[in-house]
């Protein structure tokens, strides 16, 4: 008798670097070469923009099997060797469709949340991606338009991450990365967290699903976790008209069947530097009451944290005088302020209403127009161009 196993990944904040080159060497997987797309007949593609560190959670593992293996969604290429947006476009420069066309569906699979953006670089060895740093590599000269034969209006750019559709501002700004000249691709990404099951029979895929995921939120400092009850009582006054079991959910790290609520937990961090002209111009943060005067007077820094959604005062805060290094060499005194907040968060799958005793824990599956459920811009032909 063969066995049964059934696997699951789902996108959450991994802070990982990865600095390997993906222009070098093509490495493409035919998956579904036959098969006709149907928007004329273009090609599609799955960029995997990370590697598991974490055994129980297979993220990427299990999102190359959905875009290998799952009949509706499944792309003729996939590339596992991209670890930065650079990189991606470099790749769809250097190996265009060969079939003469734009592209049709470029699948972007990254870790990342809301709050935090994408754990994907925007360039090798830098920092993760967020719309900030989006808009500085552009100022920079970073990216330039790419050509009308990568992509067009109708080319769509679909990003994997954790409810990164509900961070507009980066989604415009990679809209702004990946458009050509004259036009920009449809943007399209999860209003919800995304997880990918496969089921095995003997070493073998038989089936793989992607589930959205609905998250309910519960924020502590970091270092300082209440107990089940507390987590609780936030969590219901948080969501007084939800009708989930928190301690039940607060039971579990990992679902125990498809649909079945549990939860994670990952950290947000906030790194804060304030420079000054001379030792004597630095305030005194001696004191517990003096740091809390000190972060209430960084108006910028307030704005930051409120753009986070996390109450201020579930951050655990260290400060420390520093002597920071400015672009030309030069060290000036300043204050160095690092926030840590824990969001814990409980999830359930959203199942599809059609279920049966036979053919059960099947996902929804919406409608790609469905915007209860998707970001999506559409794609636009360009009257300026964003860059240069």
């Amino acid at each position: 008798m063969s066995a049964f196993y059934y696997k699951y990944g789902l996108s959450y904040l991994l802070l990982t670097i990865f600095l390997i080159s993906c222009v070098t060497k093509r490495k493409l997987e035919v998956v579904n070469s036959t098969d006709i797309s149907a928007t004329a007949n273009r090609e599609s593609i799955t960029f995997i923009l990370g590697d598991d560190i974490q055994t129980d959670n297979m993220y990427y593992k299990e999102a190359a099997k959905y875009y290998n293996y799952n009949q509706n969604d499944r792309t003729e290429y996939m590339v596992n060797s991209c670890r930065s947006l650079t990189e991606v476009r470099e790749y769809l420069v250097k190996y265009p469709p060969a079939n003469n066309q734009p592209w049709g569906t470029v699948n972007l699979v990254t870790h990342g949340n809301q709050w935090l953006g994408l754990s994907v670089k925007v360039m090798p060895g830098k920092k993760r991606t967020t719309a900030n740093r989006l808009k500085a590599a552009i100022n920079q000269g970073v990216f330039t338009p790419l050509p009308a034969d990568v992509v067009d209006s109708r080319s769509e750019l679909f990003v994997h991450g954790c409810s990164i559709g509900r961070n507009e501002d980066l989604l415009e700004e990679l809209g702004n990365i990946f458009q050509s000249k004259d036009e920009k691709p449809l943007i399209r990404a999860s209003l919800f967290f995304e997880n990918y099951t496969s089921d095995e029979d003997a070493g073998v895929v038989t089936d793989s699903k992607r589930y959205f995921v609905k998250a309910w939120f519960a924020y502590y400092k970091k270092g300082y976790k209440p107990g089940d009850i507390r987590l609780s009582r936030q969590l219901h006054m948080r969501y007084p008209n939800s009708n989930i079991n928190w301690r039940d959910a607060l039971s579990r790290k990992e679902p125990r069947w498809p649909g079945d609520s549990y939860h994670y937990t990952f950290d947000v961090p906030i790194k804060w530097i304030v420079t000054y002209t001379n030792e004597a111009a630095i305030p005194n943060i001696s004191t517990d009451e003096e740091k809390h005067l000190w972060l209430m007077d960084q108006k910028e820094l307030l704005s930051v944290i409120e753009s986070t959604k996390i109450p201020i005062n579930n951050f655990n805060w260290r400060m420390k005088t520093i002597k920071y290094k400015l672009n030309d060499g030069t060290l000036v005194p300043a204050i160095r302020a690092k926030g840590y907040a824990t969001i814990l968060c409980v999830l359930v799958p959203f199942l599809s209403k059609d279920q049966n005793p036979i053919n059960n824990y099947q996902p929804l599956v919406p409608e790609l127009s469905d915007t209860t459920y998707y970001y999506v811009k559409h794609g636009t032909k360009l009257l300026t161009q964003k860059i240069k």
